[in-house]
């Protein structure tokens, strides 16, 4: 794994970090093509359908979710970024890139970004430039797009039985394995309470709420505007916000290769969100927020989802490709970028509600 140039930090619920761009003049220029179009490194690429690389995702034969319409609107999300051009600079940049699913539908997408797909699967935007020597840098990347959200609720009296996964689909062998060092189902910890509520538990959906219920009680939403932590930090402190309470839940998950992954969301008021989400074969995903019942312990948010956020990426520890070189990004929820041989670098963020 190539060296990271530039730290993307994870903006969730009331945490809000600026992500951090890294001059890399020191870097080999030889080791980099032009991810969005090796054809023509002086620009993105036309946007592609991500169909052929996404996830597939086996057919649901029991739909067990109760949707109901919960926002609509056009929503432009976009970063520019001004600086000097030194010898060979270069810039790239990804946008995360918002996918159609249950809890939302998207459409009329406007970007000239450079459609991608992450190494597990999650889509993201890129843009790849290069600047002539003493040239101003001044890039506008951004996407526009119509959304409709829907609030879900699960009505389990329709899981009448629990099947075995299908261990060779890409749902089971990306999201029951590590994610970087921010979800560890073989941590020791993690492995000591997963054993104690896997022996009280009828199955994995009890399981599954079991675990839900114990990290909503045995941890606290703390650390905001620190970013995402490593799952020892998480544990060692007691807890995190709640994209770091949300991998406390997901590991314990993945401990007994119960496929989950973190839910990654943008709000049209510009805040943000993380929760989780676990499969069942034959009736798909589950949402969960521990994070919410932690704050709200009366509350039932096992299976519920008010939808009132946007789901941008669905994994944590992303690879991210540029020529032969790889990039991981903890997370991707507001934006990364990286630059070579350039002074004076700004870069300004902001999500906008067109209607």
């Amino acid at each position: 794994m190539s060296k990271i140039f530039a730290a993307a930090f994870l903006a969730v619920a009331v945490l809000s970090c600026t992500p951090i761009g890294t001059d890399t003049s020191e870097e080999d220029e030889d080791k980099t093509e032009n991810p969005a179009n090796p054809e023509n490194p002086g620009g993105p690429g036309e946007s592609e359908d991500p169909g052929d690389s996404d996830e597939q995702e086996p057919p649901v034969v029991q739909d067990c979710l109760i949707r109901t319409i919960s926002m609509t609107g056009t929503l432009n999300v976009s970063v520019d970024f001004s600086a000097e051009a030194l010898s060979s600079s270069r810039l790239y940049v990804a946008l995360p890139y918002p996918a159609e699913n249950r809890y939302q539908d998207i459409s009329d997408i406007r970007t000239d970004g450079k459609l991608m797909t992450a190494k597990r699967g999650d889509a993201y935007l890129a843009w790849y430039e290069s600047f002539s020597s003493g040239s101003k840098v001044s890039r506008e990347c951004e996407i526009t797009f119509d959304y409709v959200t829907y609030s879900v609720s699960t009505d389990f009296s329709k899981i009448t039985e629990i099947y075995p996964y299908d261990t060779s689909s890409d749902i089971y062998k990306n999201h029951t394995s590590s994610s970087g060092s921010y979800i560890v189902p073989s941590n020791s910890t993690i492995n000591t309470i997963a054993s104690s509520i896997w022996e009280e538990s009828a199955d994995e959906l009890d399981y599954a709420r079991k675990c839900y219920e114990y990290v909503a009680e045995n941890y606290r939403y703390l650390n905001p505007n620190t970013g995402i932590h490593t799952l020892q930090q998480n544990l060692r402190d007691g807890g995190g916000d709640c994209g770091n309470l949300s991998a406390i839940y997901i590991s314990l998950l993945r401990n007994k290769k119960i496929p989950s992954r973190p839910v990654v969301c943008i709000r049209p008021d510009a805040s943000f969100h993380v929760w989780s989400e676990f499969y069942l074969e034959a009736y798909g995903w589950i949402p969960v927020d521990v994070t919410y019942k932690n704050s709200d312990p009366r509350g039932d948010y096992f299976g519920t989802y008010p939808g009132d956020c946007i789901v941008v990426s669905n994994e944590y520890d992303l690879d991210m490709v540029i020529g032969n070189e790889d990039f991981d990004v903890p997370l991707l929820q507001t934006y990364a970028y990286w630059y070579w041989n350039m002074s004076g670098m700004k870069e300004s963020y902001s999500i906008k509600k067109v209607k």
